[in-house]
């Protein structure tokens, strides 16, 4: 593996903003203090894949230990980058963290036209597609506990 997985730090705002356009995935509401905000938040992982101080992908994650689940709301690889496999470490170390944490379940939201991404989740086991809107759907990991 030629880079490290790190928590999200405020430096790495463009750079996230770059791959979240890129990807589609931008809203207009996701300023730098939207960011910031977020990443003060107690209940969640935001994690970063960095080679060289280069932000190659990037997961959110939000955590409801009382309610024993994850949400994973944003996901995305830049794409000079996808299908090597980065975007999946970010995956791997979510459910890792989940588990620690004793959530029994794991939610992911995808575009239902980004067959890639959907195929990543499905090949670790998400499953229970569930319809959000025209665009997205729902796919559920059921974790052992």
């Amino acid at each position: 593996m030629d880079y490290e997985i790190r928590e999200m730090q405020l430096e790495h705002f463009p750079a996230v903003l770059d791959i979240l356009k890129k990807r589609g995935l931008w809203a207009k509401w996701f300023t730098e203090t939207k960011f910031q905000q977020t990443l003060k938040m107690k209940n969640g992982f935001y994690l970063v894949a960095v080679r060289d101080e280069r932000v190659l992908s990037v997961v959110f994650c939000d955590f409801f230990v009382l309610r024993s689940q994850g949400f994973i709301y944003k996901y995305a690889t830049h794409p000079e980058y996808e299908g090597r496999g980065i975007g999946g470490t970010l995956i791997n170390e979510i459910i890792r963290r989940a588990q620690a944490a004793g959530l029994r379940k794991l939610s992911a939201v995808v575009k239902k036209s980004n067959a890639r991404s959907q195929a990543s989740f499905r090949s670790r086991n998400f499953k229970d597609k569930k319809p959000l809107g025209e665009e997205e759907e729902r796919l559920v990991l059921r974790l052992p506990g």
